[in-house]
């Protein structure tokens, strides 16, 4: 008797286990990854435009005060696409 409640609880399990993967796939099913991917490239393509700002007003000469603002606003903005 006892086996077959262990059988019973094994059964069970694999039941609940079957219906959380169908409803795992069915959300898979709903995700539309182009759109994902398409919206990474576009922050990819912003984070390069703005890594290039920075490293150019980095390199400005000379280096004023008015320079490091400009830089720390750059930084601070690359910083903010994480």
């Amino acid at each position: 008797m006892e086996q077959i409640g262990k059988q019973q609880g094994i059964l069970e399990s694999l039941a609940a286990i079957d219906k959380n993967i169908k409803l795992d796939t069915s959300n898979l099913e709903s995700i539309n990854f182009t759109d994902v991917l398409s919206e990474y490239d576009s922050a990819l393509k912003q984070l390069q435009e703005d890594y290039t700002k920075l490293k150019s007003d980095a390199n400005v000469r000379p280096f004023t005060s008015y320079q490091l603002g400009a830089v720390q606003y750059d930084l601070g903005v690359v910083c903010s696409l994480f």
